[in-house]
């Protein structure tokens, strides 16, 4: 009889142990699940930013040519063919 208590007993832990190896390899698996996530997160937010510089640049250059658009339009006919040499020259300041 006592035999078999401590049978039952050794089978109950191997129980146990196996259990709590089962919930320690799900806790690992949804920690990396979550580093993943996060790293995902992380390298959506930096495309987001490099295109909210692409969209800011290209609010500038469109602001710049509005600009060189009315000064060549005030000038008139005579300020036009130098209209093209101040976008020439502007671009080599990007």
């Amino acid at each position: 009889m006592k035999q078999a208590a401590v049978d039952i007993a050794k089978a109950d832990l191997r129980v146990a142990t196996s259990m709590t190896r089962r919930i320690e390899a799900q806790a690992r698996c949804q920690h990396w699940k979550l580093q993943h996530a996060m790293e995902d997160a992380e390298t959506r937010i930096a495309l987001l930013h490099a295109r909210v510089a692409a969209l800011d640049k290209s609010k500038a250059a469109l602001t710049l040519a509005q600009l060189e658009f009315e000064r060549a339009r005030q000038t008139g006919p005579q300020g036009m063919a130098y209209a093209p040499v101040l976008r020439s020259k502007s671009l080599w300041k990007r």
